[in-house]
């Protein structure tokens, strides 16, 4: 979804081509191969700044033209000043505090325009009898809205609070940047979904503030997922079957939706198609790599012939 929302950029007038990449691609590089593939991205890099891991990341580089950098997140943002328009995804694997909102305050002061930021952290809820404690230390240099009850940090709510600290410091860093140089920000896209942990992912676009008539022209607004303030787009991922998906894949876009195999409930067909077109199969490759050829090709096609004898 993130990918799709920076390909609508192109009104702006540097090409995605153009762009540098800039994440934390771990052993993976799952969301380098996205914006590669996509655009052809070929000035990557990913940040790693944990000591036992930087040979194996590089190691697993899919791709040349991804350099694995040894820092830390607040060491490499300032190198970003540049004047280099980049996407940078601050993917932390752990929760919101004061250290990762410094990151994302000096990345919107160094990022060029145009440039895009992602940020995505941990929004789980903390043990009921920690919530306060744990939030006052998390956030005890920076002004964050007052909790006065453990409810106020509730599994429901923790996300809501967390987007709100977060949009707030970008917001004051555009405004302490924009007081010596032209420039504005405007959110794109604000994601809460389960990755193994509850996340919130925000991801905005820096741009000249004279840009609003090129940003209109990228039409966000066509995408249902376009999420430009506190309400989030929920992504709720289904358990299903490849036979399910693949039946229900071909309803849509636009077909009857009441035709879906009436075993599946009717909240996942409609979670499932929020999500269809950005959703990866995944596959156990010996039990069921023979099933998800079937689904796919047909059980008697030449294709499926070809898929079992590799």
């Amino acid at each position: 979804m993130i990918v799709e929302l920076c390909g609508r950029l192109a009104p702006l007038g540097v090409p995605l081509a153009k762009y540098r990449y800039a994440g934390m691609g771990s052993i993976y590089f799952v969301d380098f191969m996205l914006f590669h593939r996509a655009f052809g991205m070929a000035n990557m890099i990913s940040i790693e700044g944990r000591d036992a891991l930087v040979d194996r990341c590089t190691a697993n580089r899919p791709l040349d033209c991804i350099r694995v950098e040894h820092t830390e997140a607040a060491s490499f943002v300032a190198d970003l000043a540049d004047g280099l328009p980049t996407v940078l995804w601050l993917d932390f694997d752990g929760v919101l505090d004061d250290d990762r909102l410094d990151e994302v305050a000096q990345a919107v002061a160094a990022l060029a325009v145009p440039s895009v930021v992602a940020v995505s952290v941990q929004v789980n809820a903390e043990q009921e009898a920690r919530r306060i404690d744990t939030y006052a230390k998390r956030f005890a240099r920076r002004s964050v809205p007052v909790v006065d009850k453990p409810e106020d940090l509730s599994k429901a709510k923790t996300p809501e609070i967390m987007y709100r600290i977060l949009a707030a410091v970008i917001a004051e860093a555009v405004e302490t940047r924009a007081t010596f140089e032209a420039v504005a920000y405007r959110q794109l896209g604000h994601f809460v979904y389960e990755d193994g942990a509850k996340m919130l992912t925000v991801v905005g676009v820096l741009h000249h503030p004279d840009g609003t008539a090129a940003l209109d022209a990228c039409a966000f607004d066509e995408l249902s997922f376009h999420k430009p303030g506190a309400e989030p787009c929920v992504i709720d991922v289904p358990k299903l079957t490849y036979r399910e998906r693949a039946a229900i894949d071909r309803l849509l876009p636009d077909g009857d939706m009441s035709a879906a195999p009436p075993e599946v409930e009717a909240a996942a067909v409609t979670d499932y198609a929020a999500v269809y077109r950005h959703l990866p199969f995944f596959v156990d490759a010996v039990g069921d790599f023979d099933s998800l050829v079937n689904v796919l090709v047909g059980p008697h096609s030449e294709r499926a012939a070809t898929a079992a004898g590799r």
